[in-house]
């Protein structure tokens, strides 16, 4: 998996973790969906994982990937979500992250994640 962090999502009347990646030297931004095999509720709360739901962290057993899922209305745990750890997800966008509005004649790149501009101080965050 190429991230820790998502949201549950429903797509085509499936559950999937969405998540999102930018990419460091590349100006690319790709959204991810992981088929969730199984969520499972918690000790401490009554309902078991839903979309919105926050997923965060997580670890690997064998072939997959169990996120921990808390409600983002108040931070607090509501159970598992469990999706194929496999390289390839579900589904896959790729989404190009355009340079911000400058002066023409000023020199850009795209560095480390970020858009940057050179100044006479030398290379500055947009």
């Amino acid at each position: 998996m190429a991230t820790s962090q998502g949201t549950l999502v429903e797509r085509d009347g499936k559950l999937y973790v969405k998540t999102v990646d930018t990419m460091y030297m590349e100006p690319v931004r790709y959204t991810s969906w992981w088929t969730v095999i199984d969520t499972s509720g918690n000790a401490y709360h009554a309902r078991r994982p839903t979309t919105g739901d926050e997923c965060h962290g997580g670890s690997t057993n064998g072939p997959r990937y169990t996120y921990s899922v808390t409600d983002p209305a108040n931070g607090r745990s509501v159970g598992y979500a469990t999706t194929l750890g496999s390289a390839v997800a579900a589904f896959r966008e790729e989404t190009p992250i355009p340079c911000p509005k400058h002066r023409s004649n000023t020199q850009t790149r795209y560095y480390c994640g970020r858009w940057q501009k050179l100044t006479a101080k030398g290379w500055r965050d947009f």
